[in-house]
């Protein structure tokens, strides 16, 4: 089994699709309720579930596309009273995924194009989580690498994902930890970010363990102020020689995921 978090590219969206939530002003219930949109041979994203444009000029749709579809852990709303999702981040890097949201909003109902044809709905997707990437640069030969493991984190919180500029908010105590068993020499997580509307950082633990050929091993942690924001990637590089540990600088770097624009 793979021992690091998914990386969501255009590739997998094409492959899997995606979920939509519409929510139209004449409709009471959910327009479209995490309908499955998926790529035909023609390159257009659509679902089994068929909608259609009612003919009122006034009207408006809010689509809210969610990759992947039917995630592990996210719960999306299944009526009109609320544009919140929760979601609970897996604790082992292997079962953890990305999440990317798309946002079209205010789209009326004559949608239609000069050659008087409806046009496609445009999805530009975001990141909602935070990318945490384990490096190990120098080891001494012989070791192994058993576990690594962030400790004192929050794993579970909801967002509004209709808002303008949406933020996490905890729903649970900074205690949660994640972790991988036997990581490859490049290892990714995908966790809540540290930083949100009400702080700036976070403090956490780092540990690893590792098989020097000794009954115990040995474990080695560092106290960290963890500043991992949405949508961004922070690498840490760990090395162990004669014996001592050191992180260097960690590095907070925009993720810089390419995905195309899609049309629904």
């Amino acid at each position: 089994a793979p021992s690091r978090a998914s990386d969501a590219t255009l590739g997998d969206i094409e492959q899997s699709g995606f979920g939509v939530i519409a929510y139209a002003s004449w409709y009471e219930p959910l327009l479209m309720d995490n309908d499955h949109y998926k790529r035909n041979a023609s390159g257009i994203y659509q679902s089994q579930n068929v909608r259609y444009w009612i003919d009122d000029h006034d009207a408006e749709v809010g689509f809210y596309a969610f990759f992947p579809h039917n995630t592990k852990g996210l719960t999306l709303p299944d009526d009109k009273a609320s544009t919140d999702l929760s979601y609970t981040v897996p604790a082992t890097a292997s079962e953890q995924t990305d999440i990317l949201l798309a946002v079209s909003k205010g789209i009326v109902s004559d949608y239609i194009g000069a050659d008087n044809q409806y046009q496609p709905v445009p999805l530009t997707f975001r990141h909602l989580l935070a990318g945490v990437r384990v490096r190990f640069a120098d080891i001494p030969d012989g070791w192994k690498i058993k576990s690594v493991s962030f400790s004192g984190l929050h794993l579970s919180g909801t967002l509004d994902f209709a808002a303008d500029n949406p933020q996490w908010t905890y729903t649970d105590a900074a205690g949660g930890v994640i972790s991988t068993d036997n990581p490859s020499a490049e290892t990714l997580f995908t966790a809540l970010p540290t930083v949100t509307a009400s702080q700036t950082s976070q403090e956490v633990t780092l540990t690893v363990v590792v098989d020097d050929g000794t009954p115990a091993g040995r474990s080695y942690s560092s106290r960290l102020t963890a500043v991992w924001k949405m949508g961004n990637k922070t690498t840490y590089t760990i090395n162990i020689n004669n014996y001592q540990f050191s992180i260097e600088n960690t590095t907070d770097i925009d993720a810089h995921y390419v995905l195309s624009l899609i049309h629904i």
